[in-house]
């Protein structure tokens, strides 16, 4: 059983409402944003600007295509 979760996202704009939605379900009042893939950097970054005015900055070096979905052992 495959660990990835894994999408070509061919609507930025679908990708961009599907994260939204889950972040919302979880109770995170979002906008995101983000870029066609030809537009971007290799470095990747995620700004998190809060309520306060803060900004958290995460840069990720590798994107995010090597993160895994742990599976549960059963049985």
């Amino acid at each position: 059983m495959s660990q990835k979760i894994f999408s070509n996202w061919p609507d930025l704009r679908l990708r961009d409402r599907a994260l939204q939605m889950t972040l919302g379900y979880v109770g995170i009042d979002c906008l995101v944003q983000s870029l066609a893939q030809r537009e971007l950097q290799h470095g990747r970054l995620l700004e998190v600007a809060f309520s306060s005015g803060r900004v958290l900055t995460l840069r990720f070096d590798q994107g995010v295509g090597y993160w895994r979905v742990p599976i549960p052992k059963t049985g």
